[in-house]
């Protein structure tokens, strides 16, 4: 029972917690690349999955659900308020009323000929 020590003897000894915290600074440094290993893993499978996804929708033939827009240029600000143009639309819907009429005028005309053989 001499030879064999208690946990506290062993903790005691001055040389074993050196080398004891030596290996929990070492467990701790390989504990944290284990985390970026399974972080850079975790990234890499959803970057992979994400585009099996999307080729799977482009061979279907289905637009993806999830579309990313980006803003390229913030709109600018108008220097002066924007209004109807009044004189523009008049003249517009005078030359659409001046070509609906003159089709008219040959719809018209076409119709009401007599048809002979």
């Amino acid at each position: 029972e001499e030879k064999k020590k208690s946990y506290a003897d062993f903790l005691a000894d001055d040389s074993m917690p050196q080398e004891v915290l030596a290996l929990q600074v070492q467990l701790e440094q390989q504990q944290a690349a284990l985390r970026d290993l399974t972080l850079a893993r975790d990234t890499a499978w959803n970057a992979y999955s994400g585009l099996i996804n999307q080729i799977e929708a482009i061979e279907a033939g289905i637009q993806p659900s999830e579309v990313e827009a980006r803003v390229a240029v913030q709109a600018a600000v108008p220097t002066r308020p924007v209004s109807p143009k009044k004189a523009q639309n008049i003249a517009l819907a005078g030359v659409a009323g001046l070509m609906l009429g003159i089709f008219g005028a040959f719809l018209a005309g076409f119709l009401a000929r007599p048809k002979t053989k």
